[in-house]
């Protein structure tokens, strides 16, 4: 599908996009939002080896999906991730374990990380990851992840994906819903601390988000409501795959319920 490419070509653009000092972009980067051409340069001299650095500590699912994505759109980049097991676990103690594994590399410019990994440990142990264009990505927030009470909330985790904004650069969320409700919970999320309070964390972090939709590939169907497309032709091996049903929300409570009668109803076709 053409806008699932343009969204993966814009977000690969993004990512090879420099920054200033100050952590705003570049203001010489090209114009077209669709370019991938590296930015960067040494004087006359470029570095030779990989600009991005791919991290992600719970490679499964749509995170390895997205991964796999940048990976084959990203000339030249580094990738280092861990099995999708125990995310408790992952989101506590990955960081001393990347900080011990990744190389040290100094043509590194980009580091792009899920919101999974403590970034604050990481950089912390890593002064050298420090100095790179810190990308964060928030496919879901654990300020308002579903839990049954309040109490069943995983604090410390939401703590720290709290933090890892306030060393990122950029912060990405990939819809509005997720950035908009993890930005308005931080204050009462804030308030769950007993005293000593930070204030305002949800401003410092603000004006560093942004919306890229997640990327989806879809398999070229146009040629089904083609009404010149003879019989033959539609039952081809191409044409007579699986339909593919996209529902982008988490798939519980009524979610499930209609991706169950959805299934029922499509059985055979």
């Amino acid at each position: 599908m053409e806008g699932g490419m343009e969204i993966t070509s814009y977000m690969v653009h993004f990512l090879l996009t420099p920054l200033h000092h100050n952590g705003a972009l570049s203001a010489d980067a090209p114009q077209s939002p669709w370019s991938t051409t590296p930015l960067h340069s040494e004087g006359k001299l470029r570095l030779q080896g990989p600009r991005v650095l791919l991290v992600e500590v719970f490679y499964g699912g749509s995170h390895k999906q997205l991964i796999d994505l940048l990976e084959r759109n990203i000339s030249g980049c580094s990738v280092i991730t861990l099995p999708a097991k125990k995310w408790h676990w992952r989101a506590r103690t990955a960081a001393l374990l990347l900080s011990q594994i990744v190389p040290m590399c100094p043509s590194y410019r980009v580091l792009f990380s899920s919101s999974v990994l403590n970034l604050c440990e990481l950089v912390a142990l890593r002064p050298d990851l420090a100095r790179l264009k810190k990308v964060l990505y928030f496919h879901e927030n654990q300020l308002v992840y579903p839990v049954r009470q309040d109490k069943e909330r995983d604090f410390q985790y939401g703590y720290n994906q709290v933090l890892s904004c306030l060393v990122a650069d950029i912060v990405v969320f990939n819809s509005t819903f997720n950035m908009e409700s993890f930005l308005s919970s931080i204050p009462s999320f804030m308030k769950k601390i007993p005293d000593h309070r930070p204030r305002d964390v949800d401003l410092l972090i603000r004006p560093k988000c942004l919306v890229l939709y997640y990327p989806v590939h879809f398999p070229d169907i146009s040629r089904l409501a083609d009404p010149r497309v003879s019989s033959s032709e539609a039952s081809s091996t191409e044409l007579s795959k699986p339909l593919h049903i996209v529902w982008p929300h988490r798939c519980s409570s009524s979610g499930a319920v209609i991706c169950s009668e959805l299934s029922k109803s499509t059985d055979g076709l």
